[in-house]
C-alpha cells in the first residue's frame, strides 16, 4: 500500500507533524430480506500534515481513489486498471470541489477522514457540542438529502484532534423545504428530479427523535509519536414508516455497519496533499458551479499532471461556454414545449375545428 501511496511529493517535513495511517474497513449491510450481506474489504490510507491531509480508498487490485485537501480545495482521482484495459485506453476520472470536505465518495473515503483527517476541520468548528457535517454512508456531492445533518460532536481533548463520537440528526427543516422544492440545494434543478428528492425527504415525517447514524471511535493508542484511536465505528439505522424515528426503541434497527480498523501508524519525510496524476484525467471540477445558470461543474481534461487553480484562464472560458450554452437551452426550451404541445394536441384540435364546421353547415341546411 505504500508503494501506491501517489503523490507523497513535496511540503510538510517529518518534523512539521506528518504521519501515514494505513487500515481496513468492512461494510455489514443489512439486506431487503432481512440478512446480513458482508461486502468486501476496503484499504485506506490517510495521510496528515500540517499543509493538508489525503486519503487513499483501494477497492482492489489497480483499482483505487484518492482524495487529498489542503483546507480550501480538495481534489480527487479514481483509478481502474482493468477498466482501462478493457477501453484500450489508459485514463483516470477526477473531481474537483471547494471546501475542507471531500463530498464525491462514500463510506470508504469519508469515514478514514472522519477518523483521523477532519479534527482541524470539525473540532475547531463544534459549537456548543454541534457542528454540520454531511452523512458519511453515501455520496453527498449526489444527493441533497445527504447535506442537511446537524451532528451532536465529542472531540477529544489533546493535539492532534479527532472526534471521538459523532451523532447525525436529520435537520427537519431543511427537509421540509427540499419536500416543498424550495431548498437551495434543489431549487435549481428540474422539476422531476426536484420530485424525486421530495419523495426520498418525505421519508422523515415530523417525529424524527433521535440520530439516524452515530460514529464512535476508540482503541485510543499512542503509536510512532501519534495519540489517535485505532477502531472506529459506523452504525446507521433505518425505521418502519410512520414510526417513532428514536434509535433506542424498540422500533429502531440497524440498518448497516461500518468497522475500521488501524494496522500501521508511521511518520512520513514528505507530504503532498493533492494526488499525483499519472495518467490524462478526465476532471469534473464543481468550483464553477451555478445552478442558477444550470451550471452544475465544467469538464476538461488533465494531461499535464498539474491540478489548474480556480483562476485558470482555461476554465473560466470554459465556464462562460457552458453558461452561454445553458442559456440558450432555456430560451429554446419554451419553443420545444409549445412545439410539442401543438404536436399533442393537433390532432384533436384539427377534429374539434371539423366538429364545429359540421355542426355549422348542418344548421345551415337546416334553416
Amino acid at each position: 500500500m505504500a508503494l501506491a501511496w501517489c503523490s507523497l511529493a513535496a511540503d510538510g517535513k517529518a518534523g512539521d507533524g506528518a504521519w501515514q495511517i494505513t487500515g481496513n474497513l468492512v461494510a455489514i449491510e443489512r439486506e431487503a430480506s432481512g440478512a446480513w450481506r458482508t461486502n468486501s474489504p476496503t484499504t485506506f490510507v490517510v495521510a496528515t500534515g500540517v499543509n493538508g491531509w489525503q486519503v487513499r480508498s483501494g477497492f482492489g487490485e489497480g483499482h483505487y481513489s484518492i482524495h487529498g485537501s489542503d483546507g480550501r480545495t480538495v481534489c480527487s482521482v479514481l483509478v481502474d486498471e482493468k477498466a482501462s484495459r478493457q477501453f484500450g485506453t489508459k485514463m483516470a476520472a477526477g473531481n474537483v470541489t471547494e471546501g475542507p470536505i471531500p463530498l464525491d465518495t462514500s463510506h470508504y473515503g469519508l469515514l478514514p477522514w472522519l477518523a483521523y483527517a477532519s479534527g482541524p476541520y470539525l473540532c475547531a468548528n463544534v459549537s456548543r457540542d454541534w457542528a454540520t457535517l454531511p452523512a458519511v454512508w453515501t455520496v453527498p456531492l449526489l444527493n441533497p438529502l445527504a447535506q442537511v445533518f446537524r451532528c451532536k460532536i465529542e472531540c477529544n481533548d489533546g493535539s492532534p484532534s479527532f472526534p471521538l463520537r459523532v451523532e447525525f440528526f436529520p435537520d427537519l427543516e431543511a427537509i421540509r423545504l427540499i419536500q416543498k422544492g424550495r431548498h437551495p440545494l434543489v431549487a435549481g434543478l428540474d422539476a422531476t428530479t426536484r420530485q424525486r428528492y421530495a419523495l426520498m425527504a418525505g421519508k422523515y415525517g415530523t417525529n424524527w427523535l433521535g440520530p439516524e447514524a452515530v460514529f464512535e471511535a476508540d482503541g485510543v493508542e499512542r503509536r510512532s509519536g501519534l495519540t489517535l484511536p485505532t477502531r472506529f465505528r459506523l452504525t446507521w439505522f433505518s425505521y418502519p414508516p410512520g414510526k417513532s424515528r428514536d434509535p433506542v426503541s424498540e422500533m429502531a434497527r440497524e440498518q448497516a455497519v461500518y468497522l475500521g480498523l488501524v494496522e500501521t501508524v508511521t511518520r512520513i519525510e514528505q507530504f503532498e496533499p493533492f494526488p499525483g496524476l499519472d495518467r490524462p484525467t478526465s476532471v469534473g471540477d464543481y468550483r464553477f458551479q451555478d445552478r442558477a445558470a444550470s451550471v452544475e461543474f465544467i469538464r476538461y481534461t488533465i494531461e499535464d499532471g498539474r491540478w489548474p487553480a480556480k483562476t485558470d484562464r482555461r476554465l473560466i472560458e470554459l465556464f462562460e461556454d457552458r453558461r452561454v450554452k445553458q442559456r440558450h437551452l432555456r430560451l429554446h426550451r419554451p419553443i420545444v414545449v409549445v412545439g410539442l404541445v401543438v404536436i399533442f394536441f393537433a390532432p384533436l384540435i384539427v377534429w374539434a375545428a371539423r366538429r364545429m364546421i359540421l355542426r355549422r353547415n348542418a344548421q345551415g341546411r337546416d334553416f
